[in-house]
Protein backbone atom coordinates (compact mmCIF):
# COMPACT_ATOMS: atom_id res chain seq x y z
CA UNK A 1 0.00 0.00 0.00
CA UNK A 2 2.81 2.56 1.04
CA UNK A 3 4.09 2.00 -2.57
CA UNK A 4 1.28 2.31 -4.52
CA UNK A 5 0.70 5.53 -2.06
CA UNK A 6 4.09 6.40 -3.63
CA UNK A 7 2.59 6.25 -7.21
CA UNK A 8 -0.61 8.09 -6.94
CA UNK A 9 -1.14 9.87 -4.13
CA UNK A 10 -0.57 12.89 -2.29
CA UNK A 11 0.16 11.82 0.70
CA UNK A 12 0.54 8.78 3.41
CA UNK A 13 -0.61 9.25 7.25
CA UNK A 14 1.56 6.51 8.95
CA UNK A 15 -0.20 4.41 11.40
CA UNK A 16 0.42 5.13 15.35
CA UNK A 17 2.30 1.44 15.83
CA UNK A 18 5.77 2.92 14.17
CA UNK A 19 9.24 4.14 14.61
CA UNK A 20 11.58 6.83 13.05
CA UNK A 21 13.79 3.13 11.94
CA UNK A 22 10.86 1.62 10.59
CA UNK A 23 9.94 4.86 8.28
CA UNK A 24 13.79 5.09 7.65
CA UNK A 25 14.03 1.40 6.23
CA UNK A 26 10.76 0.09 5.18
CA UNK A 27 8.44 3.22 4.56
CA UNK A 28 10.94 5.67 3.20
CA UNK A 29 12.35 3.07 0.31
CA UNK A 30 8.49 1.69 -0.16
CA UNK A 31 7.64 5.81 -1.11
CA UNK A 32 10.63 5.75 -2.92
CA UNK A 33 9.88 2.70 -5.14
CA UNK A 34 6.09 4.10 -6.13
CA UNK A 35 7.74 7.55 -7.01
CA UNK A 36 10.03 5.72 -9.78
CA UNK A 37 7.53 3.55 -11.02
CA UNK A 38 5.26 6.38 -11.43
CA UNK A 39 7.62 8.52 -12.83
CA UNK A 40 7.54 11.22 -10.44
CA UNK A 41 9.68 12.97 -7.78
CA UNK A 42 8.66 13.68 -3.63
CA UNK A 43 7.74 17.12 -4.65
CA UNK A 44 4.44 17.95 -3.15
CA UNK A 45 3.64 14.51 -1.30
CA UNK A 46 3.52 14.48 2.55
CA UNK A 47 4.13 12.19 4.92
CA UNK A 48 1.80 12.58 8.24
CA UNK A 49 2.96 10.46 11.13
CA UNK A 50 0.80 9.41 14.14
CA UNK A 51 2.80 9.98 16.82
CA UNK A 52 1.85 8.26 20.61
CA UNK A 53 2.67 10.53 23.63
CA UNK A 54 2.81 9.50 27.25
CA UNK A 55 2.51 12.51 29.48
CA UNK A 56 0.73 14.26 32.07
CA UNK A 57 0.38 16.96 34.73
CA UNK A 58 0.19 14.46 37.36
CA UNK A 59 1.46 10.68 38.72
CA UNK A 60 -1.99 9.44 37.94
CA UNK A 61 -1.94 11.04 34.40
CA UNK A 62 1.21 9.22 33.09
CA UNK A 63 0.01 6.30 34.36
CA UNK A 64 -3.26 6.51 32.99
CA UNK A 65 -2.13 7.25 29.54
CA UNK A 66 1.18 4.49 29.28
CA UNK A 67 -1.91 2.09 30.59
CA UNK A 68 -4.29 3.42 27.56
CA UNK A 69 -0.83 3.63 25.21
CA UNK A 70 0.33 -0.42 26.21
CA UNK A 71 -3.46 -1.63 25.31
CA UNK A 72 -3.29 0.34 22.13
CA UNK A 73 0.21 -0.70 21.17
CA UNK A 74 -0.66 -4.48 21.94
CA UNK A 75 -4.23 -4.22 19.86
CA UNK A 76 -1.84 -2.81 16.99
CA UNK A 77 0.56 -5.15 17.38
CA UNK A 78 -2.03 -7.74 17.74
CA UNK A 79 -2.84 -7.81 14.20
CA UNK A 80 -1.19 -10.01 11.51
CA UNK A 81 -0.67 -6.80 9.14
CA UNK A 82 1.33 -4.89 11.81
CA UNK A 83 3.91 -7.85 12.33
CA UNK A 84 6.19 -6.39 9.85
CA UNK A 85 6.90 -3.37 11.95
CA UNK A 86 7.36 -5.84 15.46
CA UNK A 87 9.72 -7.54 13.30
CA UNK A 88 11.84 -4.81 12.52
CA UNK A 89 12.85 -4.47 15.62
CA UNK A 90 13.32 -7.84 16.62
CA UNK A 91 9.90 -8.69 17.81
CA UNK A 92 8.22 -10.88 15.36
CA UNK A 93 7.20 -13.35 17.46
CA UNK A 94 5.29 -11.20 19.94
CA UNK A 95 2.44 -10.57 17.10
CA UNK A 96 1.88 -14.34 17.35
CA UNK A 97 1.30 -14.39 21.10
CA UNK A 98 -0.40 -10.89 21.11
CA UNK A 99 -2.71 -12.23 18.06
CA UNK A 100 -3.97 -15.56 20.32
CA UNK A 101 -4.75 -13.20 23.65
CA UNK A 102 -6.71 -11.24 21.60
CA UNK A 103 -8.89 -14.24 20.18
CA UNK A 104 -9.57 -14.97 24.19
CA UNK A 105 -10.43 -11.60 24.99
CA UNK A 106 -7.41 -11.21 27.22
CA UNK A 107 -6.78 -7.35 26.63
CA UNK A 108 -4.70 -6.35 29.84
CA UNK A 109 -2.48 -9.14 29.69
CA UNK A 110 -1.67 -8.17 26.26
CA UNK A 111 -0.46 -4.52 27.26
CA UNK A 112 1.88 -6.32 30.13
CA UNK A 113 3.80 -7.83 27.48
CA UNK A 114 4.92 -5.14 26.22
CA UNK A 115 7.95 -4.29 28.00
CA UNK A 116 10.44 -0.69 28.48
CA UNK A 117 12.31 -1.13 25.56
CA UNK A 118 9.14 -1.22 22.95
CA UNK A 119 7.67 1.72 24.92
CA UNK A 120 10.82 3.56 24.43
CA UNK A 121 10.88 3.08 20.81
CA UNK A 122 6.58 3.11 19.90
CA UNK A 123 6.31 5.90 21.81
CA UNK A 124 7.76 9.42 23.04
CA UNK A 125 7.27 9.45 27.16
CA UNK A 126 8.41 12.72 28.90
CA UNK A 127 7.13 15.18 30.91
CA UNK A 128 4.58 18.09 28.99
CA UNK A 129 7.56 20.66 28.58
CA UNK A 130 9.84 17.95 26.91
CA UNK A 131 7.16 16.98 24.74
CA UNK A 132 8.08 19.90 21.30
CA UNK A 133 11.82 18.87 21.83
CA UNK A 134 11.51 15.19 21.92
CA UNK A 135 9.11 15.21 19.09
CA UNK A 136 11.43 17.02 16.97
CA UNK A 137 14.61 14.92 18.07
CA UNK A 138 12.67 11.56 17.14
CA UNK A 139 10.93 12.65 14.07
CA UNK A 140 12.09 15.81 12.65
CA UNK A 141 14.30 14.25 10.02
CA UNK A 142 11.79 11.87 8.72
CA UNK A 143 8.30 12.95 8.35
CA UNK A 144 6.37 16.57 7.13
CA UNK A 145 3.85 16.77 9.75
CA UNK A 146 3.34 15.37 12.97
CA UNK A 147 -0.30 14.15 14.35
CA UNK A 148 0.37 13.58 18.48
CA UNK A 149 -2.07 10.72 20.09
CA UNK A 150 -2.03 11.53 23.29
CA UNK A 151 -4.32 9.52 26.42
CA UNK A 152 -3.97 10.99 29.13
CA UNK A 153 -5.94 14.16 27.55
CA UNK A 154 -3.39 17.27 29.23
CA UNK A 155 -5.72 19.36 26.57
CA UNK A 156 -8.83 19.05 29.01
CA UNK A 157 -7.65 18.56 32.10
CA UNK A 158 -4.80 21.26 31.61
CA UNK A 159 -5.74 23.22 28.71
CA UNK A 160 -3.77 26.63 30.24
CA UNK A 161 -0.66 24.73 30.53
CA UNK A 162 -0.86 22.22 27.09
CA UNK A 163 -1.40 26.01 25.39
CA UNK A 164 2.10 26.34 26.04
CA UNK A 165 3.10 22.70 24.90
CA UNK A 166 1.03 23.19 21.43
CA UNK A 167 3.02 26.57 21.04
CA UNK A 168 6.56 25.21 21.33
CA UNK A 169 5.46 22.33 19.21
CA UNK A 170 4.65 24.44 16.07
CA UNK A 171 7.42 27.24 16.72
CA UNK A 172 9.95 26.94 14.33
CA UNK A 173 12.80 25.29 15.47
CA UNK A 174 16.15 26.61 13.33
CA UNK A 175 18.86 24.08 12.38
CA UNK A 176 15.91 21.02 12.78
CA UNK A 177 13.64 19.62 10.49
CA UNK A 178 10.57 21.00 11.92
CA UNK A 179 7.50 18.78 11.16
CA UNK A 180 4.01 21.21 10.88
CA UNK A 181 2.44 19.51 14.33
CA UNK A 182 -1.25 18.78 15.00
CA UNK A 183 -1.99 18.06 18.34
CA UNK A 184 -5.23 16.11 19.58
Amino acid sequence: MTRVAGEVADGLFVHPLNSPEFIRSTTWPALQEGFARAGRTRDGFEVNCQALVITGYTEEEVQRAELHTRMQLAFYGSTPQYRCVLEAHGWGELQTELNALSKQGRWMEMSQLLDERMLDTFTVRCEPPAVAARLRARFGAVVDRLSVLCHATPHIAHPEQWAEVVAALQAPSPGVGDPHVVTG
